[in-house]
């Protein structure tokens, strides 16, 4: 998401403002104040590292679930198995 904002801001907002009289153009500073709160929000996720032990640790609630969901044993480390049985749970909705 914060590359599609640059991204966004970026192409559309203009670096320099044009006055309606004979005056030089001006900075645009709302683009700059947008590209500031991007690069705020870069700096606070970047704060607080992921705690991959506490993801992994939700894994088997996650297996136990879809096993009791679906009834079929998962094998743990099977994300082809994992994919077909969400699909199951909540199949994609199919473009017509």
């Amino acid at each position: 998401m914060i590359l599609r904002d640059l991204t966004f801001i970026e192409d559309g907002n203009q670096d320099w403002l044009e006055s309606g009289d004979d005056s030089a153009a001006q900075i645009n500073v709302e683009k700059l104040r947008m590209i500031g709160q991007v690069l705020l929000e870069v700096a606070q996720q970047q704060a607080f590292p992921i705690n991959y032990s506490l993801l992994y640790s939700a894994s088997p609630l996650v297996l136990s679930a879809l096993r009791a969901e679906v009834g079929v044993q998962v094998p743990e480390h099977s994300d082809d198995i994992l994919y077909d049985l969400s699909l199951k749970i909540l199949p994609t909705k199919q473009a017509t």
